[in-house]
């Protein structure tokens, strides 16, 4: 599962990031799109067109599953399938409004589930929203005050039945959560969150927001995403993703959105190691 979060700083406006987990090593291609007359820069997997990114009126989105996120399919000679994720979809069409507002009106009306992040520049909307079978669609929205850090995992808060409720699962939520409010609380700059995010845990991997877990049907840290809406940029750093791009289409000069890829170099570094319960007593 995934980790998100947003921050005002100085200079820059709301700042948007995201862990991005799964149990299958993806492949990401860094899209441009100009179709209906609007620049919309997306970062999209392509064997499941799950999709998040920033257009060119400085709004951008990114989202965190509720629950078991839609995986990789196999065959039953053991080969990966490709299927199409719904709200990939649905993100990609809110990416054609010109106000968060109305961005975060679509992704209602389509009955987009899970923790979502809609932001421009000064402003920042979450969404939590889930659909079940015999409740039906539910959701509960708010606009963040910029002096307030915004993290979601893979439980609710404003809706609290939402999400993982018990368990190993539910355990890792709730750690991951306080790990990334800590480092968030303290950041201020794009590469304090891009650290926070990158904290481990060598006792447990599962318990940290990046996660490096070897371990069959465990789920790891595949990249790491970040938007910047007053620079209408997208940032991708690869951990465990092969990631497809030609920069000079990306960001021909007559574009309105740039794309930058991270180096993860030093990213594994021991700086980023924590111990089991240095945050969490």
């Amino acid at each position: 599962m995934c980790v998100i979060v947003a921050k005002y700083l100085e200079g820059l406006g709301w700042v948007g990031a995201k862990n991005r987990d799964r149990t299958y090593k993806p492949t990401i291609t860094i899209k441009k799109s100009f179709r209906n007359g609007v620049e919309r820069l997306l970062m999209w997997d392509t064997d499941t067109k799950w999709t998040e990114g920033v257009n060119e009126y400085g709004i951008a989105m990114i989202g965190a599953a509720s629950g078991n996120p839609k995986q990789m399919k196999k065959d039953e000679k053991g080969k990966k399938v490709k299927s199409d994720s719904p709200d990939g979809k649905k993100m990609r069409s809110a990416l054609f409004e010109k106000t968060p507002e109305k961005a975060l009106r679509y992704l209602i009306d389509n009955k987009v589930c899970g923790n979502t992040i809609i932001f421009t520049k000064n402003t920042c909307l979450i969404l939590e929203s889930t659909n079940r079978q015999k409740s039906g669609y539910k959701y509960k929205t708010r606009q963040v005050p910029k002096d307030e850090v915004m993290i979601r995992t893979n439980h609710g808060i404003m809706i609290p039945t939402m999400g993982y409720q018990s368990g190993d699962d539910r355990k890792s939520s709730e750690q991951r959560y306080e790990i990334t409010k800590k480092g968030m609380i303290e950041a201020s700059s794009t590469e304090d969150i891009l650290s926070t995010l990158s904290k481990q845990n060598r006792n447990d991997p599962q318990m940290a927001p990046l996660r490096t877990s070897k371990k069959d049907g465990d789920m790891w840290t595949t990249g790491q995403i970040m938007c910047i809406p007053s620079e209408k940029s997208l940032h991708y750093r690869a951990i465990k993703s092969d990631v497809e791009f030609n920069v000079d289409k990306l960001n021909d000069e007559s574009h309105k959105t740039k794309f930058e890829i991270i180096s993860s170099k030093k990213l594994l570094s021991q700086a980023n190691v924590i111990s089991f319960g240095e945050y969490i007593q």
